[in-house]
Order: C-alpha cells, then sequence, then structure tokens
C-alpha cells in the first residue's frame, strides 16, 4: 500500500453541501469542512467555538419580536423590537426603556416590513399600513407617529408625491376657483367617467398647481371640493402665436382636456401682432388642434399702429383691423377663468389608502427614499435635499425631489432600496440602481436607473456586507450579493451559498456586523425559519468566504440585529420568549446565560429566577463544574469553592473533516477503500476539553486529559471509504480552536 500525507491548515470555506462530496477538484473542498456547527472562522484560518449568549431580558408577549438597531451617536444606541401593534425600545444592556402601543402591524407585517434611520428618526413602511416615524425626543424617550409631509406655511401645498393614474386623456371640470367647488370627471368622449370612491374623501388633489380637498361624493363621477387658495388657469410664458393680416389666433394650453366649440375667459394678456392685449380678454370660443394647443377668433378688432411707411422718417397713424404682425406674445401672465373649464392637468397623491403605501424605504444621499407602492409598483420617490419629508418636484432644480419609475420590463413592485455607494433597488425578479457619474448625486436632470441581474429578492431585507449588498433569492434558497464589477463596469448578483446551500433554509433576516466584541473577523447573520442560524464569514481581499451554522438548545432564534460590535438575538425558549446578546468573554460558553458573581468563594449559590426550575450546566472560573437541576428556590451546591458562577444552555461544536482528497499517478483514490492511519490535530484552549470521534484527549497512560493546547496524534483503526474525523468537547469550555489537520492515509 500507498501512504499519503494531507495536511489542512484552514477552514475557510466553511461547511460545504453534502452534495459536493463528489468535488473533490473544488478549491473549496482542500479548506472546507463536512460538518462546522456552533463555530466561527478565525482570521487565520482555524476554526473555534462561538461565544455563548447572555439572558438579559425578557421580551413582552405578542409574538414574534423583530430587533433592529437605533443609532444616534457611538454613545446614544439602543433596541427596537417590533412586534404584534407595538415597540419596545432597550439600551445595550438590555433594560426597557419605552413601550409604544398602538402600532398598525401584524405578525405578518413585523417580518417583511422596511426600515430606515438616520439621526433621531426611523422610518418604517410596508404596504399594508400608512408610513410611520420612530422619533427619538429624549435620552430614554421615543414617540411613533403617521409620517407627515411638509405643508406650504399657508397650508395650501402639502409637498406629497402626486401621479395622474387613470388615462391622460381623462378630465376633471371645477365649478369655480374658491371655496367649495364640485370636480366633474369626464372621459375623451365627453361621458361621465367612474374616478371617485370613499377613500378620495380627506385626500387632496392638484389641478393647476393648486391644491383641493375632497369633502365628499357626490356620485362616482363627481365630488365635493374645498380649493386651498384661488385655482389659477396660467398659460405659459407668451401663449398666443398671431399670423400677419389674421384676426385667428394659435393658444398654447397645455393637456387643455377641450372640445372645439367650448368657451374660455381669458384675462391679463399683453399685445400679440401689434393687436392689444384687451382684443384677446374676455370670453372666447375655442376650435381645438391638439391636446395641447387651439385657436380663437379675435372680433371688431380696429387699432391704430404709428409706423413710417414712406420713408421719409416721419411716422402716422396707420388703421389695422387684423395683425400687423406674425409672433409669439401674449406675455407672462395670461389666465384664464378655470370654472366650466375641463383640464387634463390634474394628479392625485401617490399615497394614500386608495393608490397604497410605499413598501421600502431608505436614506440616501440626504433624501428619504420612498418606493414600491401598489399603485406605483416601480415607483420610486426621493424627498428635497436636506428635506427628508418634503417632495416637492418643483422646477426640477437640482435639490427638488427625484419622482421617477425604474421602468423594467416587467412591473414587479419594488421591495427594498438600499444606500449603498449607488441607491440600490431590489425586486421580486430584478436588481436595479440609479446610475450617475462618479462623484455626482442623484438629481432630477440626471436621474436614471438601470437593471443589471435577475436573481429576484424575497422579503427579508437586503444589507450591505463587504463591499458588497446581500440579499435572500425571492425562493428563499439562495443567499446572493449584489457587487459592482469594474472590469465589466456593472453590478453582478452572485451567489455565496451555493456551497453550503443545505444550510440556507428560507431565511427571515440578515444583520452583518464589522466585527465582535473580542474578534476582528466581520460576519453576517442569516436568521432561518428554523430557528437556526447560517453564519457567513467574507475577506473579500483575500478572496475568502465560509459558512457555519448556529444552533441553540431548546431555544427558537426568532431575530438578530448587530449594534457595532454588539450582536443581539430574540429567542423562543419552551415557555417565553428572551433577549439574549452575544458574550464577549471566553468564559461565558453557555446560551442564555446569566453570570453570578464575582463574590467570595463558596460552593452554595441561590441562582437567578432566570435559571429555577431548570436543568442548566454550570461554569465557574475554574472550569465546567457539571449539569444543576435548579430548584424553585435556586439553591444549589458546588462541588468546590468558586468566585463566579455561570448558569446556562451548554450547545456542543463540531467540526467534522471532509473525506481525504488523494490523487495518485493512476488515478484519484475517491471512494476507494481507504484506511486512515493517523491525525495530528493542532488544538489552541487550555482546558477546553477537546474531543476525536467523541473520545477525549488520553496521556501515554491512557489517563484522560483536561487541559490541552497544541497538536494531538492519534491514531485510527479499520478501513472506510470516506474516513472522516469529529472534532468536538465533552464540556462546554471555551476556548476551543481547531487550527489545522495533518493526516496519514494508506491507500
Amino acid at each position: 500500500m500507498t501512504r499519503l500525507t494531507q495536511l489542512q491548515t484552514t477552514f475557510m470555506s466553511g461547511e460545504l453541501d453534502p452534495t459536493l462530496r463528489g468535488q473533490v477538484d473544488l478549491k473549496a473542498y482542500a479548506q472546507g469542512a463536512r460538518q462546522a456547527r456552533n463555530v466561527q472562522h478565525r482570521a487565520t484560518g482555524g476554526l473555534e467555538r462561538r461565544p455563548g449568549t447572555l439572558d438579559i431580558a425578557q421580551l413582552n408577549a405578542g409574538g414574534v419580536t423583530r430587533l433592529e438597531a437605533f443609532e444616534f451617536a457611538d454613545d446614544q444606541r439602543y433596541l427596537v423590537g417590533f412586534r404584534q401593534a407595538a415597540i419596545d425600545i432597550w439600551d445595550l444592556n438590555g433594560t426597557l426603556l419605552q413601550t409604544i402601543g398602538g402600532a398598525p402591524w401584524s405578525d405578518t407585517f413585523v417580518k417583511r416590513m422596511s426600515t430606515a434611520q438616520l439621526g433621531d428618526v426611523m422610518v418604517i413602511t410596508d404596504i399594508g399600513f400608512w408610513p410611520k416615524v420612530l422619533r427619538r425626543t429624549s435620552l430614554t424617550t421615543f414617540t411613533l407617529t403617521d409620517l407627515a409631509f411638509e405643508t406650504s406655511s399657508n397650508n395650501e401645498l402639502v409637498y406629497q408625491p402626486y401621479y395622474k393614474f387613470v388615462d391622460p386623456t381623462i378630465t376633471l371640470t371645477p365649478s369655480g376657483a374658491t371655496g367649495a367647488i364640485t370636480l366633474t370627471a369626464k372621459d375623451a368622449s365627453g361621458a361621465a367617467y367612474a374616478l371617485f370612491v370613499a377613500g378620495h374623501v380627506g385626500l387632496r388633489f392638484r389641478i393647476y398647481d393648486v391644491e383641493v380637498t375632497i369633502t365628499s361624493l357626490v356620485s362616482s363621477s363627481v365630488a365635493n371640493a374645498t380649493v386651498n387658495g384661488t385655482l389659477k388657469g396660467t398659460l405659459d410664458l407668451d401663449p398666443y402665436k398671431t399670423e400677419k393680416g389674421s384676426v385667428t389666433v394659435t393658444v398654447t394650453h397645455l393637456f387643455h382636456g377641450l372640445k372645439t366649440g367650448a368657451s374660455v375667459t381669458f384675462s391679463g394678456s399683453n399685445a400679440c401682432g401689434s393687436i392689444p392685449g384687451s382684443y384677446f380678454d374676455g370670453a372666447k370660443t375655442i376650435t381645438v388642434i391638439d391636446e395641447h394647443h387651439y385657436t380663437i377668433t379675435l372680433s371688431a378688432v380696429s387699432y391704430n399702429y404709428f409706423e413710417d411707411l414712406d420713408g421719409d422718417g416721419v411716422a402716422s397713424s396707420v388703421a389695422y383691423t387684423t395683425a400687423r404682425l406674425s409672433e409669439d406674445g401674449g406675455g407672462p401672465n395670461v389666465r384664464f377663468s378655470v370654472a366650466g373649464v375641463a383640464t387634463r392637468r390634474w394628479l392625485e397623491p401617490s399615497i394614500s389608502a386608495v393608490r397604497g403605501y410605499p413598501g421600502a424605504c431608505a436614506f440616501h444621499e440626504m433624501r428619504l427614499v420612498l418606493a414600491g407602492t401598489g399603485s406605483q409598483p416601480d415607483g420610486v420617490f426621493l424627498s428635497n435635499s436636506l428635506q427628508f419629508f418634503r417632495f416637492d418636484a418643483g422646477k426640477g432644480y437640482d435639490s427638488d425631489s427625484v419622482q421617477v419609475a425604474v421602468g423594467v420590463e416587467d412591473v414587479s413592485r419594488i421591495k427594498h432600496v438600499v444606500s449603498s455607494d449607488d441607491l440600490q433597488i431590489f425586486t421580486a425578479t430584478s436588481e436595479i440602481a440609479f446610475q450617475v457619474r462618479e462623484g455626482e448625486a442623484i438629481t432630477p436632470s440626471n436621474a436614471r436607473t438601470k437593471a443589471f441581474t435577475r436573481a429576484g429578492c424575497s422579503d427579508v431585507q437586503p444589507v450591505p456586507f463587504d463591499g458588497a449588498t446581500l440579499f435572500v433569492q425571492e425562493n428563499g434558497l439562495t443567499v446572493f450579493e449584489l457587487a459592482w464589477s469594474d472590469s465589466l463596469a456593472k453590478y453582478l448578483s452572485t451567489p455565496v451559498s451555493t456551497l453550503a446551500s443545505h444550510l440556507i433554509l428560507d431565511p427571515v433576516q440578515i444583520a452583518v456586523t464589522p466585527g465582535l466584541s473580542a474578534r476582528a473577523e466581520q460576519f453576517a447573520f442569516v436568521v432561518n425559519s428554523d430557528g437556526t442560524i447560517a453564519v457567513f464569514h467574507s475577506l473579500r481581499g483575500e478572496n475568502v468566504a465560509g459558512w457555519v451554522l448556529w444552533n441553540f438548545q431548546n431555544v427558537v432564534i426568532e431575530s438578530v440585529c448587530c449594534i457595532g460590535n454588539d450582536v443581539f438575538f430574540s429567542a423562543q425558549t419552551a415557555t417565553t420568549r428572551r433577549l439574549y446578546k452575544l458574550a464577549s468573554a471566553d468564559i461565558v460558553s453557555l446560551d442564555g446565560a446569566v453570570v453570578h458573581g464575582p463574590a467570595a468563594a463558596t460552593a452554595n449559590w441561590t441562582l437567578d429566577a432566570r435559571v429555577r426550575n431548570r436543568t442548566v450546566d454550570i461554569v465557574s472560573e475554574q472550569g465546567y463544574e457539571g449539569s444543576f437541576a435548579v430548584p424553585a428556590g435556586g439553591a444549589i451546591t458546588l462541588t468546590r469553592a468558586v468566585t463566579t458562577v455561570i448558569a446556562g444552555l451548554g450547545y456542543v461544536p463540531v467540526v467534522q473533516t471532509l473525506p481525504p482528497q488523494l490523487a495518485l499517478p493512476s488515478g484519484d483514490r475517491k471512494g476507494l477503500i481507504k484506511r486512515l492511519v493517523r491525525s495530528l490535530i493542532d488544538f489552541h484552549g487550555p482546558a477546553a476539553r477537546p474531543t476525536i470521534d467523541g473520545v477525549g484527549i488520553v496521556d501515554n497512560a491512557g489517563a484522560a486529559i483536561s487541559a490541552w493546547d497544541g497538536p494531538y496524534e492519534m491514531y485510527h483503526m479499520g478501513y472506510d471509504r470516506e474516513p472522516v474525523v469529529t472534532l468536538s468537547q465533552s464540556a462546554p469550555l471555551a476556548p476551543w480552536r481547531v487550527l489545522s489537520v495533518n493526516q496519514e492515509v494508506d491507500v
């Protein structure tokens, strides 16, 4: 037989999908593991026991609690818990600061709604309710209110997005210009059009850039309204066009919605074609040319104009009854009476109970972004610059509101918007981004979007991570990253969980941390629907990416939140819901742990109510003390005196190697009988009680050793087609690290 040696110095590829066991030629195979459970990656290549968790608070009743961060400053950070009809707010030590009731969301909304936070404000959106604003009002108090758009100082204008949802030919005819009026909707043929529904009552429509409030409905085509100010029908600059020798005048009137024979009353006209303005003012019968132009005929025109006809330098009065010149004129203030005049120039609010609420939100380039309403599923609304609740399109200046449709082939509703280097947009079918020149901000004049990939996104809110944006595919089976490719000058959506697809189980949330309290590695936590957590470690610069799985004894994790270097979990136990915090010290190596002490050394302890009437593991500063059934009174007696007692639930880290990858000149030995002769495993972590294939480490005489730090040599027996080694622990102690595995195999 031939003896071969295989050295594995890194586990950076993490746990690999069992269906990849035949892909021994993959680079990831040489750096992966068959199992990597309850461990975390080290930047140096090894795997170590994951941190324990501290039980810091009880969650209120009311179903799933979704955790989100509220970060005002480095020293002013809060944990926000969304649950059915309520919000709970804690400090980072788990002290409940406030509970706010009366929220409009159910468990269904809690899981899918979008949040965006900047400064003292967090915006909360979902297609099921009007956008909400959680506002910090002091160091320890918050308020929850409806998002309120800014209004003009005289309250005549509400600066919200507007849109015309019906056919462009539908007109509205106001009965007057001020006070209480009626609005009549008609189609292109002049027939009544069923526009109004009960939900329109109380909303503002915008007509001729003036707003009217719907007060009641007469019918589906007629509504009562109150004008906020005065309806002003103002034409564009110099709207008249005269023809020399004629009294027929062409009028530019954008989207007039009128028919031939209608009467329009003009005022404020200046002279045009030398005809005095008074001849243009008054009631005129129109002849329609197109939707933006019609003609009027001036009557009884008679005026004198002084001009030098014979060239002798002396002007004399000349009588005219038609236009002396062909020209554009009329001036800047030509108005027309709106009473009884139909117009196509009207809009209704984009966001309402009638047209739907935005399902996505973000802050980007000092603008609030709302997107994805029911009636504008591909609509994106960016507020005015530095004015988060003002959506005034104005005249399209750079600081004005940007309101666009992303314009992909299929009109899938926008589920999420993410502020990264560009503003990224995620739908059920596409990944889209705003494209502007480098160094430029998004403005009304340069705003354009481009669809790059078509992976499709689920309801889980995407998050920026390691230079990309992580998102879950619509089918809930794969985690993708959206990243910019310099070489291709485009965004690419690349699956990052393919090699560990069995660890992705219909995720409900993603959270990321740039590093843990005691570790520099950055991680993404993907909460699965079964309560486990798939943990992703990525170092893009080193081309490193790998997954491991965390599970919790008798606990279902429902949500995760990262605030700075702290990680929090919403955990459902057998009897209640608890708030857990990832521990920073190696001594906390249990889940749901409660720390008692330090105190004077003693063997007699009375444990906290959180661990009473349960069987828990006990760890002290001296090591593992054993498993104890804690009575209702909490009293326990240890076998030795200690100064600190940590009570909680133990968990087992497991690292199982992949079958050795052995290549001979005659071919790879994959699937053939072989003998694993010897393993040299480099452990790091004194007193961590490592085990190999379930057997504790022993000395030369066969006695068990509890403390081991360094390489350990173990010989194996028997033959196997796919020999593996399972590394674990016999007690819940930390640190426990596997740095490398060196194996000798006879083939």
